[in-house]
């Protein structure tokens, strides 16, 4: 059981570690509806977890370098982001189906680099499904509060109105693009 425990608190601390960035974008979604965006948001980040659990489990030789998995995150978040860009220019205004569309696929979309994350656990063989499953799901409940709590602080409220969700989430596209060319190349001069 301590063992579970031990696993459970370290699978929590690193998906609250990589989910900063969700602090950003899942605000405005909670705060239009909140039941329906925190429940899609837990799926997918579960999603996500099981997702790596069946990768380690069927062909673990697919798992690439962490700063690759990083890089088609990122450019996938951009192009998401250039996506929802042409589909408000062609609607007259956004939908809640779109909105709920949109946390799903932000959420799988960006945890992406945490398939790696999840895939170097179960390949250790000390972290079980359930542990990381709850561990990832107690977390994400955490962003969900916070959010909650984010949409209470009226310069937060006024900022995030202003804002679009995908401006946000193709910035954080382009950050993590510089931060994976960065690791990658790095990796690569410490090769040669």
């Amino acid at each position: 059981m301590n063992e579970f425990l031990i696993t459970l608190f370290t699978v929590f601390i690193a998906k609250l570690k990589t989910s900063g960035d969700d602090l950003i974008w899942l605000p405005p979604y909670v705060k239009k509806d909140r039941l329906k965006s925190s429940s899609l948001y837990l799926f997918a980040i579960t999603a996500v977890v099981f997702l790596s659990w069946l990768t380690v489990f069927t062909a673990t030789s697919l798992i690439p370098q962490k700063e690759y998995i990083s890089l088609v995150g990122s450019i996938a978040l951009i192009l998401f982001s250039l996506f929802v860009i042409k589909k408000n220019d062609e609607s007259t205004g956004p939908q809640q189906q779109a909105g709920h569309r949109n946390v799903l696929l932000i959420s799988l979309i960006g945890s992406v680099d945490e398939f790696f994350l999840f895939s170097v656990l179960f390949s250790s063989g000390l972290y079980s499904l359930s542990s990381v499953i709850l561990g990832t799901f107690l977390a994400g409940i955490v962003v969900i509060l916070f959010s909650m709590g984010l949409n209470t602080i009226k310069i937060f409220v006024t900022y995030t109105e202003k804002v679009k969700p995908w401006i946000v989430v193709f910035f954080i596209g382009i950050a993590t693009l510089a931060y994976s060319i960065y690791d990658i190349i790095q990796i690569n001069s410490l090769s040669n």
